[in-house]
């Protein structure tokens, strides 16, 4: 157990850093997606 916890911590911050990266893309996914449906109505 003592040995396994290292290994999960090393395993771990790969893990987090591109799911973070990931929700950022979302997020900014998210936002194209909002600036283009209000450019939209505009156009209308």
């Amino acid at each position: 157990m003592i040995k396994i916890g290292p290994d999960i911590m090393k395993m771990n911050k790969p893990i987090i850093l591109p799911s973070f990266e990931e929700l950022l893309g979302l997020l900014f996914f998210k936002c194209i997606s909002c600036l283009n449906r209000l450019t939209l109505k505009n156009r209308k």
